[in-house]
């Protein structure tokens, strides 16, 4: 017997691009760029290539003058690249 055709269920729009959770503590601001905490996922992590989950707390940081450039970090992996010197383009 066939399968049938079932209706098609209504997609939820995507969540804003912005940086959902708040502000970011105090140990993870840096000079010129604006940083917050988000828990958005389907981002790939700049310091370890690795996809960030989602509901998974982590670091959002973009220059002050341009979010379009924003770079989503796990919190680890943003408190090793502050060791190192801080987030670069």
């Amino acid at each position: 017997m066939p399968r049938r055709n079932r209706p098609r269920r209504e997609v939820a729009a995507p969540p804003p691009l912005r940086p959902t959770g708040g502000h970011a503590p105090d140990w993870a601001r840096v000079e010129g760029w604006s940083v917050a905490m988000s828990e958005r996922g389907g981002s790939v992590c700049p310091y370890c290539n690795q996809p960030i989950a989602a509901g998974r707390p982590h670091v959002v940081a973009w220059p002050d003058d341009g979010e379009d450039l924003r770079k989503h970090f796990h919190t680890e992996c943003f408190r090793r690249e502050l060791k190192r010197g801080g987030p670069a383009l």
